[in-house]
């Protein structure tokens, strides 16, 4: 423009602002337009830049879109009056963060528009380790058939070796099956057999709120590698179990070797032989914070021989938080007796010896075999912790007035004593009365002290127990069955004639422990079998591939054998409860080499050639 109309017009710009703030604002209809005073008050009523100079070029479209976001701003920022209150956090963050300017706006509309363009496969998440050193391995030399041909044998060579581990064991951390972490043992299937563990973090919705596909599969992205075990070579390692304490990674295992033995007096032809004998040793290692292994800890069993089909037991028992303690079981098959071994946080042995199956006497050793003894049958159950001899939930229902009786359950006076038991059969209730009522003078005054439950459907428990009241009252310990479902009532106190005292208590139960997941195998394959869930759409999860030398071979001919549509329709074995054989599983534990397999290593290739 020529200086001089430019002059002009900002004389005029100027002229029409001193105008409208000194005739129109005074008599302006609306009352908050009459405090305007200075050119930014004009502006941000206005919405125009009544400032701009003659060089800038506009034009009334680009005038009202920078009206228009002057606009939005105001209101994002909380100026314009009307809005306050009306958006939420999360619509102000995304504001600020990718809308208020242009050039981030563009970026983030870039990404929505054509996000291939901005996948880096090496800034993938969830990769694999076998997918990283195929990128490093790629990186090193221009791509070429030959340099991606070399590369992809070394990432199957890497998923053959635990494409096909047998699983061992399970453990699950935590009690709500449907949302916890589930950690596996495996090993291969041939000397020396390595030992690994992995992890997946399942997570379905409660079944009310779950919709039909929620629980069709588990995210192959769920599960987490198989890593190592650290397992001192030239061990023979027996059964292997995982275990997780306050977050921390255990591996428990029972580990065989021979030791010569005198032979028994009654066995013995010659004084001074010597037989081998087959010994046993229970070993603990944790996984660090750094990913290696500590020291393993021996705990030396009384058991030796021959055993037949072993089993071992390790769960947490968590019955006082505050006093975890690691349990450890080892058992024949037969399970009529078990060598129970309870250890606190700081690897102290609580208790160490043969437990039997119904014995005890309420102290530790009887808790041991409450949990051993749950977890023996089935043997291939994950085990889980356990909440064993946790006190129970009791309430006063009601308590008539009498001589002796207070109201509460604290009173005192007379109380009940309920703890939760575990076995074979499922879980127990021990309960029994006590009461530290001092009556009497000279001696302690004896009277009959009673005892009556009542459960549905059955005919009352009546016990009539003839006690001193010493101030050390206990009746005797009645265990009952129980599923839970529901409650009891307790009367407990003194006969209905003469001292006329009796506290009845509502005795109710916290939810037994559900049944839990099981592995198991099929025609070579191994499966998660999730049936105790009681999911709609999901019941087995593949656990192993056995096609993983065919991947191989295909791999050594060609990538273009390899990645041929027929390679992803090689067939798995069947489902146990199925007949019908499935197509490659891309939903199964492996599903993650699969995935990266046939989509992301492509896109790897393909975006190095690209760049």
């Amino acid at each position: 423009m020529n200086p001089l109309f430019a002059t002009l017009a900002e004389d005029h710009r100027d002229a029409l602002v001193a105008y409208y703030l000194g005739q129109i604002v005074p008599q302006h209809p609306v009352e908050g337009a009459r405090g305007l005073v200075t050119e930014q008050d004009l502006y941000e009523f206005l919405l125009i830049d009544n400032q701009v100079s003659a060089q800038v070029d506009t034009s009334r479209i680009a005038m009202g879109m920078a009206s228009l976001q002057q606009y939005i701003h105001a209101i994002f920022n909380g100026m314009e009056p009307g809005y306050l209150g009306m958006l939420e956090g999360r619509e102000q963050e995304q504001w600020r963060v990718a809308k208020s300017e242009y050039s981030v706006w563009g970026a983030n509309q870039k990404l929505r528009d054509y996000p291939e363009n901005y996948l880096v496969p090496s800034l993938r998440l969830k990769q694999t380790e076998a997918f990283r050193e195929f990128i490093g391995n790629t990186d090193q030399s221009r791509i070429s058939k030959d340099s991606v041909q070399r590369a992809l044998v070394h990432y199957l060579d890497r998923f053959e070796r635990i494409s096909n581990l047998q699983i061992i064991s399970g453990y699950i951390d935590g009690l709500d099956f449907r949302k916890a972490d589930y950690y596996f043992i495996g090993r291969e299937n041939v000397e020396p057999r390595a030992w690994f563990w992995r992890k997946v973090a399942v997570y379905f919705d409660d079944p009310e709120a779950a919709r039909a596909e929620d629980d069709d599969y588990l995210s192959p992205t769920a599960w987490d590698e198989w890593m190592p075990v650290e397992v001192p070579k030239g061990h023979d390692v027996v059964l292997m179990r995982p275990l997780v304490l306050d977050g921390r990674l255990y591996a428990v295992w029972v580990e065989q070797h021979r030791e010569q033995r005198p032979v028994p007096a009654a066995r013995a032809e010659l004084p001074g032989l010597q037989e081998e004998v087959r010994c046993y040793t229970v070993k603990l290692a944790y996984r660090s914070l750094e990913g290696t292994w500590s020291v393993p800890m021996s705990y030396r069993l009384e058991q030796d021989g021959v055993i037949r089909n072993p089993r071992l037991v390790a769960f947490v028992n968590e019955a006082d938080p505050q006093a975890k303690k690691i349990v450890i079981g080892f058992t024949s098959v037969s399970g009529l007796t078990a060598e129970g071994l309870a250890l606190d946080l700081r690897f102290n042995v609580l208790f160490q010896g043969m437990v039997e199956k119904d014995g005890g006497d309420g102290t530790l050793i009887e808790r041991i075999v409450s949990g051993i003894y749950h977890f023996i049958e089935p043997p291939n159950g994950l085990q889980h912790p356990l909440a064993t001899d946790a006190p129970m939930h009791v309430q006063v229902r009601n308590n008539p007035s009498g001589k002796y009786a207070v109201v509460g359950q604290l009173n005192n006076r007379i109380f009940l004593s309920c703890s939760m038991g575990l076995d074979d059969n499922g879980p127990h209730v021990r309960i029994y009365g006590r009461s530290n009522l001092v009556l009497g003078y000279e001696y302690p005054y004896t009277s009959d002290f009673v005892l009556t439950i009542y459960q549905e459907g059955e005919e009352p428990w009546r016990r009539v127990y003839r006690r001193q009241f010493n101030g050390k009252l206990e009746t005797d310990v009645k265990t009952l069955t129980v599923d839970g479902s529901e409650p009891i009532v307790v009367s407990l106190g003194f006969p209905e004639v003469g001292l006329e005292s009796v506290n009845h208590y509502d005795v109710t139960f916290p939810p037994s422990v559900p049944a839990a997941p099981l592995l198991v195998t099929s025609r070579g394959g191994h499966f998660l079998d999730l049936e105790s869930l009681g999911l709609k759409g999901l019941r087995y999860v593949r656990l192993n591939t056995l096609f993983a030398k065919e991947l191989v071979a295909r791999a050594m001919v060609s990538v273009d054998a390899l990645l041929s549509w027929d390679t992803q329709h090689i067939e798995e074995t069947a489902l146990p409860a199925e007949g019908i054989k499935q197509l490659m599983d891309f939903h199964g534990a492996n599903g993650r080499y699969f995935w990266e397999l046939f989509f992301h290593i492509p896109h790897a290739v393909a975006w190095r050639l690209h760049n």
